[in-house]
């Protein structure tokens, strides 16, 4: 999404005059009037999707983003957002600070996007969908704000097959012996078995994934936990038997005599990425028998 949305917004060169008209668009459990231009990406899925339009000659473009969430995304993880995706979009993406903001009776967050382009960010949390969603708008401030304004969230329930819960960790298929132990930490999850450990840590919203914002991901997860990785490979990178792609790194804690650790990042189709590791005294437990644990750590 990221690669797509800097795209456009790097060859918006403006010129001329746009028609102002917006249009009702009905997107998945929810509507909203849009203007037109040429759609890019026509979402279908309620449970996590994009609609995308750009008008390139007269400088606008509108991304209209829904992804599964148990809570609202904050201002600081909005900015974060934007700079991770920027990053592994090969651009600096400045978001300013998000201030509070109301869109369909929903508490909400809007923000000015200040580079690559002009633009205002709102994003808003739907309790009764269990959905983020997200605008971005560059162009106009009044087609911004009537874009905003005429938001109708929640029009149709979810497919129930779709309802979301438990979205904050990855699904773990245990093997016999492996057990969840007691942790206070909201953070993480970890599994056990000897001196053997699986750890999975909450996961968060990422629009796209790929080795630099995996490495990125990483990286934050070890100064988090305050756990420096040494003699760190490179990223492996597979797709695994469900299509999803996920990126391997692996390393040693506590020198020669501390553990092997394996992390794995990867992102669901619900646009929330995990991390998970696992760890297990130095040459105990090959690569591959580590990777294959960690496939066991499924989408939610």
């Amino acid at each position: 999404m990221f690669r797509f949305l800097l795209s456009a917004i790097l060859a918006i060169s403006a010129c001329g005059k746009a028609n102002d008209t917006l249009s009702v668009v009905s997107l998945p459990g929810f509507e909203l009037s849009l203007p037109s231009g040429s759609i890019v990406h026509q979402g279908s899925s309620w449970l996590s999707d994009t609609y995308q339009i750009t008008d390139l000659e007269h400088g606008r473009f509108t991304s209209v983003q829904w992804q599964a969430a148990t809570e609202a995304t904050t201002g600081a993880e909005l900015q974060e957002l934007y700079a991770v995706g920027g990053q592994a979009a090969g651009a600096r993406v400045v978001l300013a600070t998000p201030t509070a903001f109301t869109v369909a009776g929903h508490d909400g967050l809007q923000a000015e996007l200040t580079s690559p382009a002009a633009g205002l960010v709102t994003t808003w949390f739907c309790p009764e969908h269990q959905r983020q969603l997200t605008i971005t708008s560059v162009g106009p401030r009044a087609v911004a704000d009537a874009i905003f304004a005429s938001v109708r969230c929640h029009t149709s329930p979810p497919p129930s097959a779709e309802r979301i819960e438990g979205t904050t960790f990855p699904r773990y298929d245990a093997p016999k012996g492996m057990e969840l132990q007691v942790d206070n930490d909201p953070s993480m999850k970890t599994w056990s078995r000897g001196d053997t450990s699986l750890m999975a840590f909450v996961g968060s919203p990422l629009p796209e994934l790929d080795e630099g914002a995996a490495t990125i991901m990483l990286d934050r997860v070890f100064q988090e936990v305050d756990v420096p990785l040494e003699r760190r490979t490179p990223l492996m990178r597979e797709v695994d038997t469900s299509g999803i792609e996920r990126f391997y790194e692996r390393g040693l804690i506590g020198g020669d005599d501390g553990v092997e650790a394996t992390f794995v990042v990867w992102r669901c189709l619900s646009g929330r990425a995990f991390v998970a590791s696992h760890t297990a005294p130095k040459g105990q437990v090959t690569f591959a028998a580590a990777r294959a644990e960690l496939t066991r750590l499924r989408c939610p």
